[in-house]
């Protein structure tokens, strides 16, 4: 263990140790602990700021100000949330330093100066709790923070809601287990029909396993699928469901699936019901859905491979006419941040990924190593920076366009 693992693991001891004095919002949903020493003076929240405080910390220089956010649908894990977060917090607050740590919660800590010219602190802690996220944002001197860190971390590890799990499940749908994931049909829903979303949806999550990986789950957080005879019965749980194409959506935050029934298998229809599979699968996997190369193009291949039936590097012969290969190092790719040209920046995804996974055994392996540390620490500039761009960056762009004109082969598609 580090000296900073010893020092946070020392500072959470100390702090458990103390005697702790809840707190609850105004409805008694929310609740925070504080250690009872200190000073709080509880102030008026509203609807995603439902507990502030001002505090005195016996020894502290400084006034404490401590908030608690509540957020519905969070889209990334609490690991993933803090490192997303970190560029734009630092823009924010012009940090001197910056930093995310996961011990002993995911938390991101920013070091700033104030008009003053005072050394000050910011740190943001994360919580996903049933699929509803939770955060706490301390503002201190930078002095006082060795007199504030363990309490706060206790009350970030305690920090709580008495919210149901998100999105909200209705009375009036059968609930079903699959695979993993708990289906809730709407009144009308037949068995058949459910049981062929089920299969499409057990079979994705069997292809992605086996290239990515188990997916651990929270058990209070199983994926759901909504299952509606109509595309519009959906609006009422979610508006933009009613309007989804092909009649599905993934809604990522809720880690939900918002369905109808398949009329044909290899379908468009189909195809479509597979690329929200794949959005949510992906996420519950790193606990992100970005940056766009990695996750748009597999996305894309998963469609493929419904609409030919044949395993990769085969493509339908439309994408194979519209791919130009690559123009891109990946490199310069990963530099991209708008990506208004989707297309262009999706067939590049395409092509790499179709080289890192069926192509030479060198590129097949430094794959597997990135996806590896992603899943491991979340870092995704580390992972690509230590396995993917220590590659000869100008050597990969020829390969995957050499891969590209000799491998990828062009099938009508099934339909």
């Amino acid at each position: 263990m580090g000296r900073n693992a010893l020092f946070i693991a020392a500072l959470c001891t100390a702090a458990t140790a103390q005697e702790l004095k809840p707190y609850e919002d105004v409805t008694n949903v929310f609740r925070v602990e504080l250690p009872a020493t200190w000073q709080v003076q509880t102030r008026r929240g509203k609807e995603t700021l439902p507990l502030r405080f001002k505090i005195r910390v016996p020894g502290a220089k400084g006034p404490v100000h401590l908030d608690l956010y509540a957020f519905d649908g969070v889209q990334l894990t609490s690991r993933a949330q803090a490192r997303y977060e970190q560029p734009a917090q630092v823009e924010r607050w012009k940090a001197t330093a910056s930093g995310v740590s996961l011990h002993p919660v995911p938390h991101l800590r920013l070091d700033y100066k104030d008009k003053k010219g005072e050394r000050r602190m910011v740190v943001h802690a994360y919580k996903r709790q049933l699929c509803r996220g939770l955060v706490l944002v301390l503002m201190c001197l930078k002095s006082d923070w060795p007199k504030i860190s363990g309490g706060y971390m206790n009350a970030a590890q305690g920090m709580s809601s008495t919210l149901g799990r998100y999105p909200a499940i209705p009375d009036d749908y059968e609930r079903t287990e699959h695979a993993g994931f708990v289906y809730l049909s709407a009144p009308g829903v037949k068995r058949k029909a459910r049981k062929r979303v089920e299969k499409i949806v057990a079979e994705t999550q069997k292809w992605f396993v086996k290239l990515h990986g188990p997916i651990t789950r929270p058990p209070s957080e199983p994926p759901l699928v909504f299952l509606h005879t109509l595309q519009r019965e959906a609006g009422r749980l979610n508006r933009d469901a009613a309007v989804a194409e092909y009649g599905h959506l993934a809604d990522v935050g809720g880690r939900a699936i918002y369905a109808v029934p398949v009329q044909r298998q290899g379908s468009r229809q189909h195809a479509s019901l597979v690329a929200q599979i794949h959005r949510l699968l992906f996420a519950e996997r790193y606990g992100l859905f970005y940056p766009a190369w990695v996750q748009a193009g597999e996305n894309a291949l998963f469609v493929e491979r419904v609409e030919t039936g044949k395993k990769w590097p085969c493509v339908t012969q439309a994408w194979r006419k519209s791919l130009l290969g690559v123009q891109l190092r990946l490199d310069e790719l990963e530099s991209i941040h708008d990506t208004t040209e989707w297309e262009f920046y999706v067939c590049h995804g395409m092509v790499y990924t179709l080289l890192f996974r069926c192509g030479p055994p060198e590129y097949r392996k430094a794959f597997l190593a990135f996806l590896k540390a992603l899943q491991a620490h979340g870092d995704w500039d580390r992972a690509v920076k230590h396995h993917l761009l220590v590659l000869d960056q100008a050597k990969l762009l020829r390969d995957a366009n050499t891969f590209f004109e000799r491998r990828v082969k062009p099938v009508e598609p099934r339909r």
